[in-house]
This record gives structure tokens, sequence and C-alpha cells, in this order.
């Protein structure tokens, strides 16, 4: 086994992250006070999930429902999505036409390596930026069937250098002010809010 769900968890305790451990093989944490993006009940919180497979050698970190929108009118929202994982790093887009559910995403084979608290400080916090970055245009894409990145050249090199520039300390300390809560058993964070952030509970994230 490269790595285990044991593992994932310390390292979160490690940056005073919220989160609650659904089994063996999934994390459900979350992050509120977004400064764009919305959840399906206009509150700025995402739900992230992390996720081992294959015997802990695959690791998924993913926005489960971060968006739903019916087949028939997905076009432009995954033209967005599409066109988002050309411009930027890491980030993926799923989408399920059975439901609607568009995902965020980042995942990875570890194979014989366990994964690194670098790596996943990176991977949350690429997602997270990402999600929240991009929400105006999928949200448009969403409600009035237009794709249009503004200034997107610059937009993009910003969110490279952000997410690639910074050091881990740093995005840990950025990740935990935003002070995720899980529902049921806690770890809390020993970080404190900084002025207008937002405390959020973890009461949406179900796993896959």
């Amino acid at each position: 086994m490269a790595t285990t769900i044991r593992e994932l968890a310390s390292h979160l305790d490690a940056h005073g992250i919220r989160y609650k451990q659904h089994d063996d093989t999934t994390i459900l944490t979350g992050f509120g006070g977004m400064k764009h993006y919305r959840d399906s009940g206009g509150d700025p919180h995402l739900a992230v999930v992390i996720q081992l497979l294959e015997d802990g050698e695959y690791v998924k970190v993913f926005a489960p429902s971060a968006y739903r929108i019916p087949l028939d009118d997905a076009g432009p929202v995954l033209q967005a999505c599409a066109m988002l994982q050309w411009k930027t790093k890491l980030v993926q887009f799923e989408y399920d036409a059975s439901d609607g559910e568009v995902r965020p995403i980042v995942e990875f084979p570890l194979e014989d390596a366990p994964m690194t608290a670098r790596q996943l400080m990176r991977c949350v916090t690429g997602l997270i930026q990402l999600v929240d970055h991009y929400h105006p245009i999928l949200a448009k894409a969403k409600d009035e069937g237009v794709v249009a990145f503004e200034d997107a050249d610059e937009t993009v090199d910003l969110l490279s250098r952000l997410l690639g520039g910074f050091s881990p300390e740093i995005l840990a300390e950025a990740l935990a002010a935003l002070m995720p809560t899980a529902a049921g058993t806690e770890h809390r964070s020993t970080c404190s809010l900084q002025p207008g952030m937002i405390p959020s509970t973890i009461i949406s994230a179900s796993a896959p």
C-alpha cells in the first residue's frame, strides 16, 4: 500500500484542517468564506472529498456536485470546463450525464510512493482556488449559456503563479484560514480566523 487514510488525516491535522473520516478510504472536509463560489443553497461553501483507491495507490481530491446541469443544457458549461482544463494546471472536470453532476477533480497514481503533505496541500489548495476563481465564468455559462473569459491570459498566468509559487507553509495557512468544520467527530484547527473569514460546517459532503 502506497499510503493510508490515516497518513492523509495526519497531514490535515498538521495543517489545522478540520475533517470527518467517512470510512477507511474517504475523508470529508469543506471550506467556507469563498469569494465567488456559491453552492446549490447559495452559501459560500465548497465541499471536498479526499479518497484513496487501489489499496492506497491512487488518490482523488474532488468537489462533489459542485454544479448540477441537465444534459440538455450542459453544452456551454462543458465548453467552459474544457477551456479551463486547457488553460490551467492540475484540476480537471468530470460530468455525469445521468444526474447532471459536474465534479472538479485532481487525481493521480501514487503507485509505490506515499503521498506527502506538500502534495496533498497542493491538490486541495489548487482545487479550491481554481473553483472559486473561475466560478463567475462557470455560473454565467450555466445561467446564461455564455462562455466568456475576460482577460483570460492574464488571469490564467496569475493563477499559475499563485499555485506554483507559494511555499507549502503559505498554502497551508490559506487553507487553515478558511476554517472548515466537520460534522460528527471534529479535528479542531489551532489557527485563528482572519478578519472577514467565515467558519464553515460540513453538512453536504457525501461519499460517492
